[in-house]
């Protein structure tokens, strides 16, 4: 009979390999486990390729944000939304706003507020004018929202 996996064990391999200088082998490591079952594998997976800033991972760290979609997964998509910001450069502004903007509903939207805090407000703002000229209501409170994270940052 097969031992189970231990997360903590898991985890803690994932906190030995982040203290290590990244490679591309072991960025793949790390993505591997933003695929497991054990939400605290996946956090610290996330926080391991943050620490790196790991801006290879972004689309691996995007479509983990939009496999969770699950109710109960609300604080596993702020941990990704989060290391999604630290990972950025100036060039994802627009890649990131335009996700943001293309979410249906504002709390959709807000989920992603802590990616959308770390853009290039410069680069962001045409993008969310243009947004706001045709936006209904919801999106503009969106807008608002996201002008004033980036601003606090």
């Amino acid at each position: 009979m097969q031992a189970r996996p231990d997360p903590a064990i898991i985890c803690q391999g994932l906190q030995v390999l982040g203290k290590q200088v990244r490679t591309p082998a072991r960025i793949a490591e790390v993505e591997a486990q933003l695929e497991s079952k054990f939400e605290s594998v996946q956090s610290v997976a996330a926080q391991v390729l943050a620490a790196w800033r790991s801006h290879e991972s972004l689309p691996r760290l995007r479509a983990t944000f939009e496999r969770l979609k699950a109710p109960r997964l609300y604080a596993q998509r702020a941990i990704i939304a989060k290391v999604m910001g630290a990972v950025l450069r100036a060039s994802d502004t627009e890649y990131i706003i335009e996700w943001f903007l293309s979410l249906p509903t504002y709390n959709a939207r807000f989920e992603l507020l802590p990616t959308v805090a770390c853009v290039d407000p410069k680069r962001a703002k045409p993008l969310l004018e243009k947004a706001w000229s045709v936006g209904d209501r919801q999106m503009k409170h969106s807008i608002l929202v996201a002008a004033s994270e980036m601003h606090q940052r």
